[in-house]
C-alpha cells in the first residue's frame, strides 16, 4: 500500500496540539476522568491526522502519548488512559484487513464506542459497589470522588439506610466550594451527611459515634502494586482506618489500572512544591502549590478495589495488568 505524501507530518502530528486538546476537553467536561480525557484527545488526534497504514497510525498515537506524558501536570492518569486506547487500537488493527481507508473509518467509529463505554464505567462501579453499603452503616469518604458518589447514590436509590461522614478538603482556591457541592449532592440523594474538617478526620475515624463501619475512597490511578495515586490526605485516612480495623474500599474504573509502580507517598509522577521556607513578606513569597495535590496510598491500607468488572483484593491488580498488557513494563 502506498504512503500518503504527507505521512512525515502526519506521523509527528505537528499540526495538531494534543496537549491543548487535552486541556480543553478537561476544562469543558470536568466530569470526565483524566484517563478518559486522554482517550478523547488521542481519538481527536487520530481523526485530525491522516494515516495510510496501521504502522503509521500507531506511530501517530505513540507520539501523542509521549507529548501528553511530557507536558501534562500529573501525567500518570492520562498515561494510563492513553495506554488503554493504544491497546484498543492495536487490537482493532490486528483484527482488520482490506482497504485501509475503510479500516480507519471503522476504527474512528469503534473508538467513540470504546470511549463511551469507558465513560459509562463509573455508573457500573456504582452499581457494583452499592452492595457494600449496608443498612445502618456509617461510611466515611474524602476527596470528592465521583465514583464513590456513584456508589453512595446507587445505595440510596436501592433503599439502603446509612449515614455518611464527609471529610472536607478546603485547601486550595476551589476546595471549599467542592466540599459544599459534594455534601449537597449527598444530602439531595436523601443521605444523612455530616461534614467534618480534615483536622478532625482522625478523631472521626477512631472515636466518634456512630462508629465508622467502612471507608470509601477514589483515586486517579490504581497502581500495579495495589496502591493508588489520589487526593493528598487519602493515605492518612486509609492508614487510620486500617489501624482501627475498618475496611477501606477503593472505587475506580478498570481504565485507571496502571503498570505504574509507586512506593513512596511522593511518587505521583510530578514534583510538588509544598514546603516553602522563607522570611520574606507575604507579597514577596514564592507560593506553594495549593491545588490538585496528590499522594500515593500503599495497597496495604486498601481492603478491596471495586471496579465495573468485579471486586478485588489490592494484590490482584498486578495479575490484571499482566493479563491486560502481557507485561508490567510501561
Amino acid at each position: 500500500m502506498t504512503t500518503d505524501p504527507s505521512s512525515a507530518d502526519a506521523a509527528s502530528g505537528s499540526e495538531f496540539d494534543i496537549v491543548a486538546t487535552y486541556n480543553k476537553i478537561l476544562s469543558d467536561q470536568p466530569e470526565l476522568t483524566k484517563t478518559v480525557v486522554a482517550m478523547k484527545a488521542l481519538h481527536a488526534l487520530l481523526e485530525a491526522t491522516p494515516a495510510s497504514t496501521a504502522h503509521e497510525t500507531i506511530k501517530i498515537l505513540t507520539a501523542g502519548q509521549a507529548q501528553l506524558a511530557s507536558n501534562i501536570r500529573y501525567p500518570k492518569a492520562p498515561l494510563a488512559g492513553s495506554q488503554y486506547f493504544l491497546l484498543f487500537v492495536r487490537q482493532r488493527l490486528k483484527e482488520s484487513d482490506g482497504d485501509f481507508a475503510v479500516v480507519r473509518r471503522n476504527l474512528l467509529t469503534k473508538g467513540v464506542e470504546y470511549i463511551d463505554k469507558a465513560v459509562e464505567a463509573r455508573a457500573a462501579v456504582g452499581l457494583m459497589g452499592h452492595h457494600y453499603v449496608v443498612n445502618a452503616f456509617t461510611v466515611l469518604t474524602y476527596g470528592a470522588s465521583r465514583t464513590v458518589l456513584a456508589v453512595l447514590e446507587h445505595a440510596a436509590a436501592a433503599g439502603r439506610n446509612f449515614k455518611v461522614i464527609y471529610v472536607r478538603d478546603d485547601y486550595g482556591k476551589n476546595g471549599q466550594q467542592e466540599s459544599d457541592d459534594y455534601v449537597a449532592r449527598l444530602r439531595a440523594a436523601g443521605i444523612p451527611t455530616a461534614a467534618v474538617k480534615f483536622s478532625a478526620a482522625l478523631h472521626a475515624v477512631k472515636t466518634l459515634k456512630p462508629r465508622v463501619n467502612r471507608v470509601f475512597l477514589g483515586g486517579e490511578v490504581i497502581c500495579q502494586n495495589g496502591g493508588m495515586v489520589g487526593r493528598m490526605g487519602s493515605c492518612m485516612i486509609a492508614q487510620a482506618a486500617a489501624h482501627c480495623n475498618i475496611e477501606v474500599f477503593l472505587c475506580g474504573e478498570m481504565h485507571k489500572f496502571s503498570n505504574y509502580h509507586a512506593t513512596r507517598l511522593s511518587d505521583v509522577g510530578w514534583p510538588q512544591n509544598i514546603k516553602v521556607f522563607t522570611t520574606d513578606e507575604p507579597e514577596q513569597q514564592q507560593q506553594p502549590d495549593q491545588d490538585d495535590l496528590l499522594e500515593f496510598t500503599p495497597g496495604e491500607f486498601i481492603s478491596r478495589i471495586v471496579t465495573e468488572n468485579g471486586v478485588y483484593p489490592s494484590n490482584h491488580v498486578v495479575r490484571i495488568i499482566i493479563e491486560t498488557f502481557g507485561t508490567l513494563q510501561p
